[in-house]
């Protein structure tokens, strides 16, 4: 992630991105983003993409995916209270998502980790 980081030359999406990965449960959008600098919704929206190469919603799901299969791995926690701790709003998106992701649903993949510890 540091190594992405150095590659943003703009000064704003640097100062976004760890706000992002720090905080990736709040609801943010560009609108909410853009205002911290002054920018519009729309201008922050291109500047975010071109920096990144990804829209926000997706940024965002990649990072709290990243934090579902640690909470997978590491957790009892059930997929609805796993789905409200990383900031998706139902269990339903978090199962979509995290399918269209992995290929597999959460469930397998903690019964696939739980098996490889055991192992």
């Amino acid at each position: 992630m540091e190594e992405f980081l150095a590659t943003v030359s703009d000064r704003r999406i640097r100062l976004t991105l760890p706000l992002l990965r720090d905080k990736f449960a709040k609801g943010w959008g560009y609108k909410k983003l853009g205002k911290r600098f002054k920018l519009t919704e729309e201008r922050f929206r291109h500047l975010f993409r071109d920096q990144v190469g990804a829209g926000l919603r997706e940024y965002l799901c990649e990072i709290r995916l990243h934090h579902v299969r640690r909470l997978l791995e590491t957790t009892e926690l059930n997929l609805s209270k796993i789905a409200i701790k990383v900031g998706f709003s139902n269990e339903l998106k978090l199962r979509r998502a995290f399918k269209k992701k992995h290929g597999i649903n959460p469930s397998e993949y903690r019964d696939n980790a739980a098996g490889n510890v055991a192992r």
